[in-house]
């Protein structure tokens, strides 16, 4: 089985935050990462462990505006 793995930076920092994994189970799979922060400007790295086929149709983000 696949694993998807994401890590990101935010405000063009050169250290990434450590990796979070989560498993491929088919097509059309639904994946969840929770990734806490403040930031104005984050930059996302995703890997999967096997040569299949992926596409990332859409991305969400919840995001709260701290008012300053």
């Amino acid at each position: 089985m696949a694993k998807i793995m994401v890590r990101w930076r935010d405000d063009a920092n050169n250290q990434w935050q450590d990796e979070r994994q989560q498993d491929v189970e088919g097509e059309l799979d639904f994946i969840y990462f929770q990734t806490p922060g403040q930031y104005r400007t984050r930059q996302w790295e995703f890997n999967l462990t096997d040569a299949v086929p992926f596409t990332i149709i859409a991305a969400e983000e919840e995001v709260t505006p701290l008012g300053y």
